[in-house]
């Protein structure tokens, strides 16, 4: 478990920046909108460490606390995407 926890807080920048921008297209093809927020909080871990000091552990607490951000600000800002994403047809204008 060490092993795991040691190895997460050591990540690079640009490891992050490339696990949310994975996340990101992986949006493309999984319903409804949750992974593009987790991807965004990870982008968003990568420009800090690239910016702030190595963070060690924080930065998985960075991480956990920008993805519930970015998905309760998507949810909130975002209903008609939150809507499209039950089974409903579309409406059809004559």
């Amino acid at each position: 478990m060490d092993i795991a926890i040691e190895t997460l807080t050591n990540l690079s920048p640009w490891t992050w920046v490339i696990f949310g921008m994975i996340l990101c297209a992986a949006e493309m093809v999984a319903p409804g909108s949750f992974v593009v927020w987790v991807g965004l909080g990870a982008i968003t871990t990568g420009v800090i460490l690239a910016i702030a000091p190595p963070l060690g552990l924080w930065a998985l607490i960075a991480f956990a606390f920008l993805s519930l951000a970015f998905s309760l600000a998507g949810y909130r800002f975002f209903p008609a995407h939150r809507a499209r994403a039950i089974d409903t047809p579309p409406e059809i204008s004559a």
